[in-house]
């Protein structure tokens, strides 16, 4: 009996539940059903914000600028030694302004004034940078200093702002103003790193990123040395990171038009931050593509290694170019021996033109000549005649002559013309007589 009721009472649950469970599933499909509906509607309400979303571009290690790769060579034979003189290590000051001086030996610190470019050295105030030294002969004054300890580093830098890496081309010094504190005071025996490179504004990519590091072990060192803590450097660009095992610059791009943050942390074999006062430190540059300076002309091969060479040795001078003749075409040489070909022919026709009326004028001269020359001739004859026509004859007439001129010369023209004509017989006989009656008579 009392099972009977309890297996009625059991029936009357489960119908109930049934029901329920029915009724969940009713509603879970109407939901399911509506539900494309009102995300087609929320999407066709917000179509704006989808458009404006731009993906944040991924910051990726590329290959060194090819000019830049060229020119870095010219700087491997210098090995820099970075010195400060003033102020000295733990020197206390009563004064918030002090100056400045370093000094530096195997390199020429200058700045190409063509460029705006060339080896300099770098100078960081506590954890900020102060500025480029590119001539050590004016002063450095830092002013408005905190009360407290501050820390001053500098170190060699190629015109691009790459460090020198090798021993000496680095150096910090401490002090202090009114009193000593334990801020910006970086400790003796754990590695520093210092951060480089980028700083301020960009106008072309990829962009270096550099740092100096100093006493820390080596890593062969550290991973001998269970109690030596091995180290990298993790770079973080905008929220991406990549991680460094090695000590070297190199080239990202990938960065967003406008500002965009680094952050350079050292940390150990296991990503943990390794303490230091410096190790931990973030910048605000800025990348413009529309700004055009020499460096970003440099990235962008807008200048030819013969144009630059200044930024890297001083006493730089370009080579004079060359005037290059192009080799004619066949098709030219074809024209040019054409023209030749006609040249040729004018000339020649030029020449005999010009040349006629020379022969005309050598002609008339020589008749002229010629002329002359009879003419000389004939008066010559005409004055070695005793009975020239000079002597009072009619013209056109010539005198009969004498008896004695006859007989005294030769058989000739009585006309006076030097021909070889002989006088007739009558006339020579009768002459003859007459000189033979002159005689008789005398």
């Amino acid at each position: 009996m009392v099972l009977n009721s309890f297996f009625g009472y059991l029936r009357l649950r489960l119908k109930g539940i049934s029901k329920f469970l029915a009724l969940v599933v009713l509603l879970f499909v109407l939901g399911s059903c509506g539900s494309p509906a009102q995300t087609d509607s929320s999407a066709s309400d917000k179509p704006s914000e989808t458009a404006v979303f731009t993906p944040r571009p991924t910051i990726k290690q590329v290959a060194p600028p090819s000019l830049l790769q060229r020119l870095e060579p010219w700087l491997d034979s210098y090995a820099p030694q970075v010195q400060i003189n003033h102020p000295k290590p733990d020197q206390v000051f009563e004064n918030t302004t002090i100056n400045v001086s370093l000094q530096v030996q195997d390199l020429p610190i200058y700045k190409d004034e063509l460029w705006n470019m060339g080896p300099h050295l770098e100078l960081i105030l506590d954890n900020q940078p102060y500025g480029s030294i590119y001539d050590l002969e004016q002063p450095i004054v830092l002013q408005d200093l905190a009360p407290g300890s501050h820390t001053i580093r500098v170190f060699a830098t190629r015109p691009w702002d790459e460090s020198f890496k090798n021993l000496g081309a680095y150096a910090q010094t401490t002090f202090h103003i009114f009193a000593k504190t334990d801020e910006n005071t970086p400790g003796v025996d754990p590695p520093l790193l210092t951060y480089g490179s980028p700083n301020g504004v960009y106008g072309a990519e990829p962009v270096l990123l550099d740092f100096y590091l100093t006493e820390a072990p080596l890593h062969q060192v550290a991973q001998d040395n269970p109690r030596i803590s091995d180290w990298q450097i993790r770079y973080t660009i905008n929220g991406d990171s990549l991680t460094l095992k090695t000590w070297e610059p190199i080239y990202v791009d990938g960065l967003q038009p406008g500002q965009n943050w680094v952050q350079l942390t050292l940390v150990d074999e296991f990503d943990n931050p390794i303490k230091g006062v410096f190790n931990n430190s973030v910048r605000l540059i800025e990348y413009d593509p529309d700004f055009n300076d020499t460096l970003a002309k440099l990235i962008k091969e807008e200048l030819t290694f013969e144009q630059v060479g200044g930024i890297v040795d001083p006493t730089y001078e370009p080579p004079i170019p060359e005037l290059v003749v192009p080799e004619p075409s066949e098709a030219q040489e074809s024209d040019v021996q054409e023209s030749g070909v006609q040249e040729s022919g004018i000339q020649e026709t030029e020449t005999s033109e010009t040349e006629t009326p020379e022969s005309e004028t050598r002609k008339s001269e020589t008749s002229e000549t010629e002329t002359q020359n009879m003419n000389e001739r004939d008066g010559t004859e005409a004055e070695s005649d005793p009975e020239d026509i000079d002597g009072g004859s009619p013209e056109g007439i010539t005198p009969e002559p004498t008896a004695s001129e006859v007989i005294d010369s030769e058989p000739a023209d009585i006309s006076g013309n030097s021909s070889d004509k002989i006088l007739p017989k009558d006339v020579y006989d009768a002459a003859a007589a007459q000189v033979i009656d002159q005689t008789t008579v005398d």
